[in-house]
């Protein structure tokens, strides 16, 4: 993946992240069936890349240079796991868990995965540098403190806990660690 494509990548992340954080806050009643109507659209669209000639081709002319390699061949890509963690938040938590956990999701994991690339200081053997995950701490604990109303131990703490598991979690994964770790802790520490 060229440095163009990791960008537009994650411009794609925060695009898509925000757009379910429009939802969970303009339509909360509706947010639920919306991203299920969107997890079902991303899981058709993913399934047809591998079955269907034609679909295949144009998603490959489309988006090939946004995949990783490991989403040329398997299902799903990383934008159809977060819709799916999307839909999870909605359907598992309230609203204020749901919309900060996704918040953490959408620009944590953004701002880390750009300052991991571009100051990589002292990287794990998983790939993922040590800016990287000071990035996301400072953002969850941003958000765990101000969107939850956390003390600021409590922030500390949460925050603290979701950066290591967005650390440890392998890229495959991370979406749905990132969200439902973060949901979890911003319900219990609130």
């Amino acid at each position: 993946m060229t440095n163009r494509s990791f960008y537009i990548r994650k411009i794609i992340h925060v695009i898509w992240g925000s757009g379910v954080l429009f939802l969970l806050y303009a339509l909360p009643r509706h947010a639920i069936w919306l991203l299920a109507i969107w997890a079902v659209g991303m899981t058709i669209a993913d399934v047809l890349r591998f079955s269907w000639h034609p679909w295949q081709r144009l998603f490959c002319r489309l988006f090939d240079v946004l995949l990783k390699p490991r989403e040329r061949r398997q299902f799903p890509t990383g934008a159809t796991l977060l819709v799916y963690t999307a839909f999870l938040l909605a359907a598992l938590f309230d609203q204020p868990v749901a919309m900060g956990a996704m918040a953490i999701l959408t620009f944590g994991d953004a701002l880390a995965a750009v300052v991991g690339k571009t100051v990589p200081v002292w990287r794990f053997p998983n790939g993922k540098s040590l800016m990287g995950s000071v990035a996301f701490f400072l953002v969850a604990l941003g958000i765990y403190s101000h969107y939850f109303n956390l003390l600021m131990g409590r922030a500390v703490l949460a925050a603290l806990v979701v950066t290591i598991i967005e650390a440890v979690t392998p890229t495959v994964a991370e979406n749905p660690a990132i969200g439902l770790s973060s949901a979890v802790l911003g319900g219990v520490f609130r």
